[in-house]
């Protein structure tokens, strides 16, 4: 074999073996780019799996990711392995210390690097992520939604359905507020008209602790009846103490087969523990 087919065959068995050891190295391996060369964040699954998308925050373990294919996505944080982060997100600790920048979460280490300084925490402290910086502008999110369906000919018959929600999260509260209504008529004559309103505000004092009050419903509907409900929720850990008030009204009872007409309002009060084991 001469020199020149020698150097040939070498060369085809120097691409098999590295084609054979590309194909088997890990995909454990994958490191995604530089925080400063990508827009996008990256998290790893205890599986293994890689996610690219934005961070959409964390609260109580819950946490909420955009991803480029699967949309939204909500995920148990012990199951979130690693995180990188380029863009400017705000981490809240225990101690109530808050802190924005980037982030890199590895193992029980998140570097949080504010464009000054960075800071080294613990993942065990870690209690919330908010996405932005800390301003006002940043805590606030809308959705409006405007819904219409028409039906004519052998019945006549519009529906239009209305959506407001309105939330502000901040490091330490959360404030949410919701409206829905309803409105239709059928051939010429109303047929629904109904509206729900609910309002919830959170306090969170300490790792696995926190406070909702009031938390606010209320219902109404020109046909059937009207509802208010107020509970305040306490959560320690696994130790959860409710108490509601709820208000029902019949704007219109009918009589029952005695002939009696119900009073218009009905109250309860509900207060309860529940203990996850």
């Amino acid at each position: 074999m001469n020199t020149s087919t020698r150097v040939l065959v070498l060369l085809v068995l120097g691409l098999v073996f590295s084609s054979k050891a590309a194909a088997q190295e890990p995909a454990s391996s994958f490191v995604p780019p530089q925080l400063e060369s990508s827009g996008r964040d990256w998290v790893k699954m205890s599986s293994g799996e890689w996610l690219m998308g934005d961070v959409k925050g964390l609260r109580d373990d819950d946490f909420s990711f955009d991803s480029e294919d699967l949309d939204d996505l909500d995920l148990d944080w012990d199951d979130v392995a690693e995180l990188y982060s380029p863009r400017i997100l705000t981490y809240v600790f225990e101690d109530k210390i808050v802190l924005s920048g980037k982030g890199v979460i590895r193992a029980d280490e998140i570097v949080i690097d504010d464009g000054m300084t960075e800071h080294h925490m613990k993942r065990s402290d870690l209690l919330g992520i908010i996405e932005g910086e800390q301003k006002e502008i940043n805590y606030w999110s809308l959705k409006l939604g405007l819904g219409f369906v028409g039906r004519s000919g052998n019945t006549d018959q519009s529906d239009i359905n209305t959506v407001f929600r309105i939330k502000r999260e901040a490091a330490l509260t959360r404030l949410m507020l919701n409206y829905e209504g309803n409105y239709g008529k059928l051939n010429g004559q109303e047929s629904v008209n109904n509206q729900r309103a609910s309002a919830a505000l959170d306090f969170f004092l300490y790792r696995n602790l926190f406070i909702t009050v009031p938390a606010v419903d209320y219902y109404n509907d020109t046909f059937h009846h009207a509802l208010a409900l107020l509970s305040v929720e306490i959560w320690n850990d696994d130790l959860k103490l409710e108490t509601s008030l709820t208000w029902d009204r019949v704007e219109s009872p009918r009589p029952n087969e005695d002939g009696v007409v119900p009073l218009r309002d009905d109250f309860r009060t509900y207060v309860g523990f529940s203990l996850d084991l």
